[in-house]
């Protein structure tokens, strides 16, 4: 027979005789009672669990919004990507300006000057799907070969988004959406690298290639 049937308990290493417990009367309200708690302490547990689930990916789609923010900004000259770097390692410093620049005169070459144009990029995340540990690697491998050997790039984790990118160009004054409006679905991959989450690539192209 155990110790417990003999109204012992145990804390730590040190045992104490206590009196064994009495049976309590249980009642049909008493079963419904508890059985009512059960299920609430159940659903809270399912709906905890689902917010971890899908907020485990939620800073990896943050990054797509944060450069969406930087591409509207830049191209309407509101900014220069300063923000946009805590998303990357400081390797990518150089490249963030690069396209900073790239946006921020993308008015003037697709739209020939002239007018004053309002440029706005919308997104709708599609779906997403965890990336494995070979795509990882693969990912890791390419960055490296940009960075240069004499960094020490470790890529983490990371997700593979399908999004709905909406692209609009307007003439100020107008309240038209004018000269150009096109939607389209686009694949994203946003990786936590150096422990820093930022879009690393669109379709087939890095951010250096963008």
């Amino acid at each position: 027979m155990s110790d417990k049937s003999m109204g012992y308990t145990e804390l730590g290493s040190m045992r104490f005789h206590q009196e064994p417990q009495k049976r309590l009367g249980v009642t049909g309200d008493v079963i419904k009672k508890w059985v009512v708690r059960a299920g609430i302490a159940a659903a809270v547990v399912l709906v905890v669990f689902g917010i971890a689930k899908l907020t485990g990916s939620g800073k990896y789609e943050a990054a797509i919004k944060d450069y969406v923010k930087f591409v509207n900004d830049s191209v309407n000259g509101k900014g220069k990507g300063n923000k946009l770097m805590n998303n990357y390692p400081s390797f990518m410093a150089e490249t963030i300006e690069e396209r900073c620049d790239d946006f921020e005169h993308l008015l003037v070459r697709e739209m020939g000057g002239g007018e004053d144009y309002n440029f706005t990029c919308k997104y709708k995340v599609i779906s997403k799907e965890k990336l494995d540990g070979e795509e990882l690697k693969e990912y890791q491998d390419d960055i490296t070969t940009f960075a240069g050997e004499e960094e020490n790039v470790k890529v983490k984790s990371g997700y593979l988004f399908e999004v709905e990118l909406t692209l609009e160009v307007r003439a100020e004054g107008t309240g038209e959406k004018g000269e150009y409006s096109q939607s389209q679905n686009i694949e994203m991959v946003v990786l936590k690298c150096n422990g820093k989450i930022g879009l690393w690539k669109m379709e087939e192209n890095y951010i250096w290639r963008m």
